[in-house]
């Protein structure tokens, strides 16, 4: 077992929650009146493809409704996730962050997405809201708590009992050129 610094649950409200304002973008809670571009976002396969939680774009509307309902109280208590907007124009850009607290991979820390509109690759957005997004998670109030954590999840050279320092957790699709590429050299 070991004992983490976490956010307290419930979660903040989505009313509570910060509307981030970057250089470029507005990052905050998705509404419901958010639909149409929520949607838009949501049905494009090259995007959510790479979604942690999802892995495939919605098949229609109601789908896209049902999962923006999902982000909404009483739900927004087991989830930090929010839509990134330009600011000169409102256009959504992307979604991101975490998306179920309370089904985190084996490690007990938390996992982020970041999904951004294929228009705006490599422009830095990602950059951008990834900043924000974990600057805005970090700043949450802290509780320390207990997890029980799978000897597997930090090696075979851990003794039992010393301290673990730092771990993270990567997971990437095996058709991910760039991460494959990248990740091994971290």
């Amino acid at each position: 077992t070991y004992k983490a610094r976490l956010p307290p649950r419930p979660l903040p409200s989505i009313s509570a929650r910060p509307h981030i304002r970057t250089r470029r973008l507005v990052i905050r809670p998705f509404l419901p009146s958010d639909l149409e571009a929520f949607y838009a976002l949501r049905r494009v396969h090259e995007t959510q493809a790479h979604s942690t939680s999802r892995g495939r774009a919605v098949r229609d509307l109601e789908e896209a409704r049902n999962s923006l309902a999902g982000l909404q109280a009483p739900h927004d208590e087991h989830h930090w996730y929010f839509g990134a907007f330009l600011a000169s124009t409102g256009e959504l850009v992307g979604e991101g962050g975490l998306a179920d607290i309370r089904h985190q991979p084996v490690s007990g820390w938390p996992r982020c997405e970041m999904l951004i509109s294929p228009a705006f690759w490599r422009q830095g957005y990602g950059t951008e809201f990834f900043d924000a997004l974990l600057n805005s998670w970090w700043d949450l109030p802290r509780e320390r708590r207990k997890h029980q954590l799978l000897p597997f999840c930090i090696g075979d050279q851990q003794e039992p009992g010393r301290e673990v320092i730092e771990r993270l957790e990567l997971i990437w699709e095996a058709d991910n050129v760039a991460a494959c590429n990248f990740f091994p050299k971290a």
